[in-house]
């Protein structure tokens, strides 16, 4: 192996997190060699992934957008389609769609302190391939679109057909909505295919899914219900912001949108604040902008959308111009909340005795967690298993050599998180280049990881502060799977994200050398 053969850097996944951290690797870093390794056939990530009807942002697009590319277009919340296409965009714009290698399925990553490289094993179509690398950066999410989580008793009886949105079957193509003055917010999804007209549909679960699906299924299906075991936060906001059309008016695109993302920034960052010092204040707020959206409706804020968690602890359900509540108000939706007691032939059983009937159930109960997209990562012949592993900089592993995990914020836009991961990872690289190192290895001591968290398997006997994970929401899903997360500690290098603003500043001037061991890089 020569040094020609060896790649820079390799990023895997190509996603919004690995458009976004391949155009800071090649703006900031111009003279590496990479690559993009992408298991399917597009680029896009979820949004290439998921087509169930209705399928948008949760969070809006002028912070969910790049930096160095901003959002355009006038909607905040936009349909799967326009964020794929945008996505499209933007790697052609930079010119890293040429870096993208397709159909290439990462399934181990081997590093040797000798070489100090990494032994990539990939599956294509032509057969398996390996490829050598310095530097591995993961950009594959941390969810299993591949197996479900579902939970659901008596569901094989159901005799109807049975649907999980992250493979929602295809249908003959319809034709687009042509949106109109009332009901602003059609522009965010697709149309549901005319296989579910006159149909019975009940969504399990209670998440961003099923929020976007009730309004989209409940324009051609005879009613949609909504079963949740406990309800969530959900808020409407303006499917175009009232302010857009006066700054485009007087000022060019590209600052005009730069302006509107600052003002996103700033209004995201007071709203976390608030809900986490003033929480029952940001409560009362919440539910009584939901008790006036269901008004002339039959469905009750008591016991549909008073969660038993405070906001901020879960992620915020937004649904664009209220249409989830118009469904609501037209009786075109219901919501059913409470515990399944069986699911039957025809329908479901709750265990308050109530039945909803159904022809068709779509399983929204969530994904499983899975770092690294699977891969099977080991050190010197060792395997590193993640969940084990203590995030340095919310962005490498303790004692994984020149390995990098991309990750979001819990309660913010995917692309706020993604991008502070790779300004910190961009900042190690560069300084790697300077002083030619060869590897760069986050140091936790064991003796100071026992002094704050415990003896492994004591936390619950009061040795040690609590355990913390890369993401401490409640949500039921994250609550099952954080075993697969990293974990953190309360103090830096090893802390979880906090705001934006604390983490932009950290990103930026934070200490890339604390507990991090460099090794001299070792002649060719």
């Amino acid at each position: 192996m020569s040094p020609g053969d060896i790649l820079d850097v390799a990023i895997v996944g190509a996603g919004i997190s690995g458009i976004n951290t391949a155009y800071r690797l090649q703006t900031s870093l111009p003279s590496a060699t990479y690559t993009i390794l992408e298991s399917r056939a597009s680029l896009g990530g979820t949004w290439s992934l998921f087509n169930y009807p209705g399928v948008r942002s949760d969070s809006n697009l002028w912070t969910f957008g790049f930096a160095w590319r901003p959002w355009s277009r006038l909607e905040s919340i936009a349909s799967g389609a326009s964020i794929l296409s945008y996505l499209r965009d933007s790697a052609s714009y930079a010119r890293i769609d040429s870096k993208i290698q397709y159909n290439h399925k990462l399934s181990s990553a081997t590093w040797s302190s000798e070489t100090q490289t990494w032994t990539l094993s990939t599956t294509t179509a032509a057969g398996n391939k390996t490829i050598h690398i310095r530097f591995l950066i993961m950009c594959t999410g941390y969810y299993d679109y591949t197996t479900p989580q579902v939970s659901i008793p008596g569901l094989s009886r159901f005799s109807g057909q049975v649907i999980h949105p992250q493979s929602w079957p295809s249908a003959p193509p319809t034709p687009p909505l042509t949106p109109s003055p009332s009901s602003p917010a059609s522009e965010t999804g697709t149309p549901p295919s005319p296989l579910y007209a006159s149909k019975r549909i009940t969504l399990i679960g209670s998440g961003a899914t099923s929020i976007t699906l009730l309004p989209a299924l409940a324009r051609s299906a005879t009613h949609v219900t909504m079963i949740q075991r406990s309800p969530s936060y959900v808020a409407s906001i303006p499917a175009v912001d009232p302010s857009i059309p006066t700054l485009r008016r007087w000022l060019p695109i590209w600052l005009s949108s730069r302006l509107i993302r600052f003002k996103y920034l700033l209004l995201d960052t007071v709203l976390m604040q608030f809900s986490k010092r003033l929480p029952e204040k940001a409560k009362a707020v919440l539910l009584a902008a939901t008790s006036e959206e269901l008004k002339g409706s039959k469905v009750d804020v008591k016991p549909h959308f008073e969660p038993k968690y405070m906001p901020g602890q879960q992620r915020l359900c937004l649904c664009p111009d209220g249409d989830f509540f118009a469904a609501l108000r037209e009786e075109k939706g219901s919501v059913v909340t409470g515990l399944i007691d069986s699911v039957e032939e025809n329908g479901v059983r709750m265990q308050s005795g109530e039945f909803v009937d159904a022809d068709v159930i779509v399983t929204a109960t969530g994904l499983n967690l899975m770092m690294g997209g699977g891969v099977e990562i080991s050190v010197d012949g060792e395997i590193a298993k993640l969940g084990e592993r203590y995030l340095w900089n919310t962005v490498m592993l303790s004692g994984v050599p020149n390995l990098a995990v991309v990750l979001d914020f819990a309660n913010a836009s995917w692309t706020l998180g993604v991008d502070a991961a790779a300004v910190v990872i961009l900042r190690v690289l560069k300084m790697m280049w300077r002083r030619k190192i060869g590897a760069a290895i986050p140091r936790l001591e064991e003796s100071r990881r026992e002094e704050e968290m415990g003896v492994e398997g004591k936390e619950g006997e009061g040795q040690g502060r609590k355990k913390l994970w890369a993401f401490n929401l409640t949500s039921t899903y994250v609550v099952k799977g954080r075993d697969q997360l990293p974990r953190t500690l309360e103090r830096a290098p090893w802390q979880p994200r906090g705001t934006y603003l604390w983490n932009w500043w950290v990103a930026r001037f934070g200490s890339i050398e604390r507990e991090m061991e460099f090794v001299r890089l070792k002649s060719s």
